[in-house]
């Protein structure tokens, strides 16, 4: 037609799709839905560990990146943890109390070895040694042989004389 008698309807072009996400309701052309944009879910947060580049509707699914150490068979295990940062460290089995004989300042999983201090005369070629002691305590009695007294010991002196030291049994 050459003539406007009225009846005309001006092109607004939009997608006429009311599924779409940009569903313009005032629109009447749309080249059969090219202009239509259909929601995709997922998460839209590019700081987020499931960042979806490919969502343009959020679905609340966004998951915070959390750093630590993913290897579940490491001493430090985060179950949190989504992105592994480097710091995994093995386990090392050994006694990890302070006050114990045999503690291991490098383990980092008590296997139950632990020893308890004792403490006592740790020299087997003493009088007074003690088999169970495992921290030598300095009360060592030193056997000395030819001395008659019943309990075996003999109370020693020792003379300091020109920087040499002397040892004498007299009181045997």
């Amino acid at each position: 037609a050459n003539t406007d008698d009225g009846s005309c309807v001006p092109f607004i072009f939009g997608c006429t799709d009311p599924e779409a996400v940009n569903y313009n309701p005032i629109a009447n052309t749309d080249f059969g839905g090219v202009l239509c944009n259909y929601a995709i879910y997922g998460c839209t947060d590019q700081t987020a560990f499931n960042y979806n580049p490919n969502a343009n509707t959020d679905d609340g699914s966004c998951i915070p990146i959390v750093l630590g150490c993913t290897d579940n068979t490491a001493y430090n295990f985060n179950i949190n943890a989504n992105i592994d940062d480097g710091s995994c460290e093995e386990i090392i089995l050994g006694c990890t109390d302070i006050t114990a004989f045999n503690y291991n300042s490098n383990a980092n999983t008590d296997d139950g070895s632990c020893i308890e201090l004792v403490f006592g005369c740790t020299d087997s070629s003493a009088l007074n040694y003690n088999n169970n002691a495992n921290v030598d305590d300095g009360s060592c009695i030193e056997i000395v042989f030819g001395c008659k007294k019943k309990e075996n010991t003999c109370k020693e002196k020792t003379y300091s004389h020109s920087n040499t030291r002397v040892r004498s049994n007299e009181h045997c």
